[in-house]
């Protein structure tokens, strides 16, 4: 059996951040997963789903491999969705555009979702398709309904750091929403060549590049260059509450043009990995040294932290809580105790 909610009709009005808006109501169901036949309906357990009027944004991600000519087929579909405002593309390349420290993410697109050259996508890390005939359609279908989590994002390159700050209002109580936030730096704008296999036609004709030579000069946009962990939302979290963060992260040494920048915010479900909305900006180049961020506390635990054989144990003589992520912000487990803590981490790259 499953429970999961359902719509339920209801009129209702709060005021979040000083503006009026609607409030639309759930009740739980309980649906038979296999001929998913509706068994009971529970009424009394109203779930509030506030309206936040806010975007939802699509994540598409790619694998893009300069001498695999089919990478073609992803870059083409990345420029079809160009002038849709809610689409966050990422190409992930197999060359030193793409850091090759940056192990966990490549593991995330071509071992956990078998993403592993151009001719697909990835859309929301739960769709999976044609990397130019389906990314429409499948970017179209993660555009529509209830958005539970609405974020926005700005942020600055400064000549050692990035500084980036984030809003982030919530739909739902965080006792339903499980998530998590991580972050991706990419560039545009870089020149590289790239193999095409449609030359002379023998593939078929694409887009005009049967006119075009075997290795063509190709101008890269929406490369990963780095990845960052993020954390959990606090479960003190209620519908409407907006969470500001002002956050500091490292510049990578294989930037190219600062000016071409972007900065994306991802929110991921830590049940199911799905994307639930992500913002992206471009970043403004400002030179100098970054201020530091003030009214943020800092509160240590005494004690040590040592890691052996895929356990992470804490000794100390604080009550502590141990949370663990992936480098990509993914929630791996948490314990908490006083004293002595340990934590058993599963065969994953990249924690």
């Amino acid at each position: 059996l499953l429970r999961r909610p359902s719509s339920f009709s209801a009129s209702m009005s709060a005021t979040i951040n000083g503006e009026e808006t609607d409030i639309v109501s759930y009740a739980l169901e309980i649906i038979d997963n296999n001929t998913e036949e509706l068994i009971a309906r529970d009424e009394s357990q109203l779930i509030f789903l506030v309206n936040l009027n806010k975007q939802k944004n699509v994540v598409a991600e790619t694998y893009v491999n300069n001498d695999d000519g089919h990478s073609l087929q992803a870059i083409e579909g990345y420029k079809s969705m160009a002038s849709e405002p809610w689409f966050i593309g990422f190409q992930l390349h197999s060359d030193e555009m793409s850091p090759k420290n940056e192990t966990a993410y490549k593991s995330l697109i071509t071992e956990t979702h078998n993403v592993n050259d151009g001719r697909t996508v990835l859309i929301d890390r739960m769709l999976i398709g044609e990397a130019y005939n389906n990314i429409k359609e499948l970017s179209i279908s993660r555009n529509e309904g209830n958005v539970l989590v609405g974020t926005d994002i700005k942020g600055v390159t400064y000549n050692d750091k990035i500084l980036v700050e984030t809003s982030t209002t919530f739909a739902l109580n965080s006792e339903f929403l499980d998530c998590n936030y991580s972050f991706i730096l990419t560039e545009d704008n870089l020149l590289g060549k790239q193999r095409n296999i449609y030359t002379g036609g023998y593939m078929g004709n694409f887009n005009g590049y049967e006119n075009l030579d075997l290795m063509i000069d190709m101008t890269y946009n929406d490369v990963v260059r780095k990845t960052y962990t993020g954390a959990t939302y606090s479960k003190d979290v209620l519908a409407g509450d907006t969470v500001k963060n002002v956050i500091k992260l490292d510049i990578p040494e294989n930037i190219l043009v600062p000016a071409n920048l972007k900065m994306t915010m991802i929110i991921t479900d830590n049940k199911t990995g799905e994307i639930i909305n992500a913002a992206r900006c471009a970043l403004a180049y400002n030179g100098g040294i970054a201020p530091d961020i003030t009214g943020i506390e800092e509160n240590e635990a005494e004690g040590t932290i040592s890691i052996e054989n895929g356990c992470i144990t804490y000794n100390g003589y604080s009550t502590v809580k141990v949370q663990v992520y992936t480098t990509l912000g993914e929630f791996v487990g948490s314990a908490t105790g006083e004293g002595n803590v340990n934590i058993t981490l599963p065969e994953q790259r990249g924690i």
